[in-house]
């Protein structure tokens, strides 16, 4: 049985406690996937990085793959990131109690005490609790589910994002909390909160033959071009706003039950075959304004306002992310020029517009 790309339990360090939990929870998935006979495992090409999934059991592989499944690529012999998942429910493995009070969890949920040099721990409470440990030194994140049905609406959406965080970033990327949109050839990084105009966006110029490499996260690279890598091939949007504004989406939504109480998902690749970008050139930093009027503009403004659309709401999302990952985005936003998309309400011509300064 393959034991999910660990290496032997390395020595203690200051904090040894921690990296005590993580052989635990190791063991535990180790059990886990011996019930099962073993580990369902499938490999990705993540910004051109290698990562392997191990499952023990089948239980969660259908809620965390499908958001993934267009960056399949074959196995690697050393990839840059394995990911360990067992649940409860199936194995009849039990998670290891934690040597610290839930009192020692902060706000985020990042472990107190615990300085992010080796072993990181994100202990979840939101309907049915999830644990992610990393360690660092063997490239290896292990999550845990009490069973399927504790996989929320958020993480079937953007699986495993923390470890693609965690693990990516120590190699030059960054994941960021923003949507990209064009071609291969080049696209527009598109920065805002929630109801900003963001996904409407990023929606319309799908629906106007354009590509997009995501609608929540992308993966950045600072390298001689600014690049945007995709990671999910999922669309978010408000019912509501989904309703009135793209109604013939609705009958692609996947989440009917939840999307009153969370967002409308649909599948990119389902809905828009063949026009998901794995990777493109970043052009320039659109931040959506809703203004009402008919039409959209495109209005240049300074980089200040790019990288406040774009750098807290990521920092505020990460588990251990810092002052590190925020420049990291505001270096990728200042060497790209900036505007402000006034976005109106005819949807095609905020897309023409965008498609416009594409060719300019």
């Amino acid at each position: 049985m393959k034991r999910g790309g660990l290496l032997p339990s390395a020595p203690s360090e200051s904090g040894g406690a921690t990296l005590a939990y993580f052989d635990a929870v190791d063991d535990a998935y180790l059990r886990a996937a011996a019930v099962h006979g073993g580990t369902f495992d499938h490999n990705y090409s993540v910004a051109g990085r290698t990562v392997t999934v191990r499952f023990a059991g089948a239980a969660l592989v259908g809620e965390l793959t499908r958001a993934i499944s267009h960056l399949t690529a074959d196995a690697a012999a050393d990839p840059d990131l394995t990911i360990c998942v067992w649940d409860s429910e199936s194995s009849g493995i039990a998670l290891p109690d934690t040597p610290w009070p839930v009192q020692a969890f902060q706000d985020r949920r990042e472990m107190w005490g615990v300085n992010g040099e080796r072993v990181r721990v994100v202990y979840e409470f939101a309907e049915e609790p999830r644990l992610h440990v990393y360690d660092r030194e063997r490239k290896t994140a292990i999550l845990w589910a009490q069973s399927a049905k504790g996989i929320c609406f958020y993480e079937r959406a953007a699986p495993f994002f923390r470890p693609f965080h965690w693990a990516l970033g120590e190699r030059g990327l960054q994941l960021a909390h923003a949507a990209a949109v064009g071609s291969s050839a080049g696209g527009v990084l598109l920065g805002g909160k929630g109801g900003s105009g963001k996904s409407t966006t990023t929606l319309a110029c799908l629906a106007a033959g354009l590509g997009a490499a995501g609608d929540d996260y992308v993966m950045l690279e600072d390298g001689t071009t600014p690049m945007a890598h995709s990671l999910y091939n999922k669309a978010k949007l408000f019912a509501n706003h989904m309703r009135d504004a793209m109604p013939a989406l609705l009958a692609s939504v996947v989440n009917r039950e939840e999307m009153e109480a969370e967002k409308a998902v649909v599948q990119i690749d389902d809905v828009y075959p063949g026009q998901l970008v794995v990777s493109m050139p970043i052009r320039a930093v659109l931040v959506p304004h809703i203004t009402g009027e008919q039409k959209s503009e495109l209005v240049e403004s300074s980089s200040a306002l790019g990288i406040t659309a774009i750098a807290p709401s990521t920092v505020f999302q990460l588990r251990w992310a810092g002052r590190e990952d925020f420049e990291r985005i505001a270096s990728v936003v200042r060497r790209v020029p900036n505007y402000q998309l006034r976005l109106g309400r005819n949807l095609e011509h905020a897309a023409e517009t965008i498609a416009r300064l594409l060719v300019t």
